[in-house]
């Protein structure tokens, strides 16, 4: 293209006599064309170097970015193959679990959303574990039951068939022997009666709630102890009452209770039986004896079904061994406690506490 051309398209683009700059690269060269009024200046430079420059920096991004995204792979993997890690450790343990191994626990994961979940998941099975102790302890207790009730009936049952079966095949005649198998017969069978009561008595006590009403304990006391010694005229009653002392109690059971714990004592005697009761203003109730007193090695299994200290078969002396556990359940039910203080040759204290913690329930 002639000057004269370029300088008619410029006149067409610009206008004649006007000023104006323009520039364009081509091969690592750039072209600059100033004009002013009729003069125009073209310049020439070099810009490899710049263009190369702008290369290097290109590539020096582009394996930034390379290295950038290979390293945050890197630590994406790591980070996966570790939380990975305690999803199989947390999955393993679900299935030594699922066996029955409740011992097993998950290992201290950290402080993230997987930690407090296998922090939860050893919590939880140790409830689990203490839930499974209490059901076998359970079991285990009414297995015991079970097999002391079966043996405590026996024995009656055996004498009633044995008795009865003499009368029936006519192997005594004569009447006063059939009036003693008789006795026998009916002595044994209002034994089973007993035990029935108090099994029902123990039974009702776990599995109903206990109405109670706001009486007078003293008055009420004093009215069950009138009762006990028109019961029991061979014993010899003491008493200390405090006066005045409300309560919510049940009073069938109260009565229960106080009858139970005074058979207790007075087959601590031999004879002449003393019993002494007492109430204070707090609410605790002792029944207290001067007999035989218990061993040391036997408190804590005389509080068990049909366990008794005397082995002795005549039921008098021995009992059936259910008293003492109708009271603590007695006492349980109303929320309080019993305790037992006993020294041999010296005597037994029944203590019943009903403290203002249990206003309102005892």
């Amino acid at each position: 293209m002639t000057e004269e051309e370029l300088y008619k398209i410029e006149s067409q683009l610009y206008g004649i006599g006007e000023n104006y700059i323009t520039s364009y690269i081509e091969n690592d060269k750039l072209f600059m064309k100033m004009r002013k009024n009729a003069q125009v200046v073209v310049t020439l430079s070099d810009i490899s170097e710049v263009n190369h420059t702008r290369q290097e920096q290109i590539d020096y991004f582009i394996k930034l970015s390379l290295a950038s995204s290979f390293l945050i792979a890197l630590v994406l993997s790591f980070s996966v193959g570790f939380l990975t890690k305690k999803i199989k450790h947390l999955n393993k343990v679900v299935k030594e679990v699922e066996k029955g191994n409740y011992e097993v626990k998950v290992k201290k994961l950290g402080n993230d959303e997987i930690g407090r979940v296998g922090k939860s998941f050893n919590e939880m099975t140790k409830a689990v574990q203490e839930n499974i102790v209490r059901i076998q302890e359970v079991a285990e207790n009414r297995k015991k039951f079970i097999g002391n009730l079966t043996h405590e009936i026996r024995t009656p049952l055996t004498s009633i068939v044995g008795y009865s079966s003499l009368i029936k095949n006519r192997k005594v005649k004569e009447p006063q022997v059939i009036l003693q198998y008789c006795d026998k017969i009916y002595e044994e069978g209002k034994y089973i009666e007993q035990i029935s009561q108090k099994l029902m008595d123990l039974l009702v006590l776990e599995n109903t709630s206990v109405e109670l009403e706001r009486i007078n304990l003293s008055n009420e006391m004093q009215k069950i102890i009138e009762e006990l010694q028109f019961q029991f005229p061979e014993v010899r009653f003491e008493q200390e009452i405090a006066k005045d002392v409300q309560s919510d109690v049940d009073k069938i059971l109260v009565k229960s209770l106080l009858l139970n714990l005074v058979k207790n004592a007075i087959k601590a005697y031999e004879t002449s039986p003393i019993v002494r009761i007492e109430l204070s203003k707090n609410k605790e109730i002792r029944v207290i004896d001067y007999g035989k007193g218990i061993p040391k090695e036997e408190i804590e299994k005389i509080k068990e079904p049909f366990y008794t200290l005397s082995k002795d078969r005549n039921r008098s002396f021995s009992g059936m061994g259910l008293g003492l556990p109708l009271c603590i359940k007695i006492v349980e039910a109303h929320r309080g406690s019993l305790e037992i203080e006993s020294k041999e040759k010296i005597g037994t204290k029944i203590i019943i506490k009903l403290g203002e913690e249990n206003e309102g329930i005892f």
